[in-house]
Order: C-alpha cells, then structure tokens, then sequence
C-alpha cells in the first residue's frame, strides 16, 4: 500500500471513489511529465484531507501535476506575503511583454496556483480565517497592481501618456471596495473596483 492509499484509508469510505479517480488522473499526468512527490507521510495526509475538501485544489493539481510538487516543496506553514508573491507574479510574467494574450494566460494560471496554495492551508488547517483572508486580499492586490502597470505601460506606447490639463501625466487610479479594500477577501468574493484619473486629460 503507497502513501496516497495509507492516507486515503483515514478517510470516509463515501470519499475513496472521487479521490482515488482524482489519484488515477494525476498519475496519468505525473507519469507523462517524469515527476516524483516526496515520500513524506504527512504531506499525503494533507493531500487526501485537500482533495476531499476541495475539488478545485484537486482539478488544479490534475491538470499541472508539477503543482503538487512545488507544494510539497514549499514553506506551507508560512504565509506568503505580498512582496514575495510581487516577485513569483514578476517571474511568471517574463517574456509577456507585448502579448496581452500571453499576459492573461500567465496571469490565469499564476492565480489558480496561488488560490490552490491558499485553499491548502485552509483546508488542512494551518493557517487562521484571518490569515487565509489576509493572504486572497493581498493576492488580488499583487495581480491587480502589476497588470495595471503593464497594461498601463503598454498603451502609454501605443498611444502616449495621457496627461491633465496641467501637461503632468495621469496615471490611472484602482480603488479596491468592498471586501478587498477592507483586507476581507474570501474564495467566493466578487472584487469591486473604481477606476479614475486625477483630473481630465489626454494622450
């Protein structure tokens, strides 16, 4: 019996048929891509604890098995604060320069690897309610910040900085309600946002 059967026998039997097809799916995949999960007892329990919790942490394991790996890799008992996700959204968003599609499908998946890391914490109960919200609010803020900024750069080629009746430039303003404002986001938040400029302009 492997590590992921062990932990699955700790389960409800009612959950051992959708976690052992996620199981089979995932090897498929791992298989393909030549990877190997750490022989670590604990971080199998987590999984099937996960897995049976959340079928979207499960799905995004699934479909990038190199997900499951770089979880178990990482320091899950901290917290990943905003200037550390600054700099893997930075890294994952080399080389888009220019492409908007690239962007959002960088930015896509960045997310779903972000949100699956979040929700696992949550799940296996390392991390505290204000903690997990602490963290989905800070994601939304990194993402939001540096797709502004590329976007904004972007267009500011295409068609120059605009500038305000004073000729200084304007540089477009997010305002984060709600929730996100309030450092409360959760999974099934909506983000609402103002958009403005400082005064009336041109480019």
């Amino acid at each position: 019996m492997n590590n992921f059967h062990t932990a699955l026998s700790t389960l409800p039997k009612l959950l051992h048929k959708d976690l052992l097809i996620h199981w089979e799916l995932f090897q498929d995949n791992a298989a393909r891509q030549q990877l190997e999960i750490p022989d670590d007892p604990a971080f199998w329990q987590q999984l099937v604890q996960v897995w049976g919790s959340s079928e979207f942490v499960a799905r995004a394991c699934i479909r990038e098995p190199d997900l499951l790996l770089e979880l178990s890799q990482q320091q899950l008992q901290s917290p990943c604060h905003a200037q550390q996700l600054r700099d893997r959204l930075t890294q994952a968003l080399a080389g888009c320069e220019g492409n908007d599609s690239l962007l959002g499908e960088r930015l896509r998946t960045f997310r779903r690897r972000q949100m699956a890391r979040i929700a696992w914490r949550d799940l296996a109960g390392i991390a505290d309610v204000t903690t997990i919200l602490r963290e989905l609010s800070d994601l939304a803020d990194v993402i939001l910040d540096e797709t502004l900024q590329r976007l904004y750069d972007g267009l500011c080629q295409r068609y120059g900085t605009p500038r305000g009746e004073d000729g200084e430039p304007q540089h477009l303003v997010v305002l984060g309600m709600g929730k996100l404002g309030g450092q409360e986001l959760n999974f099934s938040s909506d983000i609402d946002l103002i958009f403005a400029f400082p005064q009336r302009g041109q480019s």
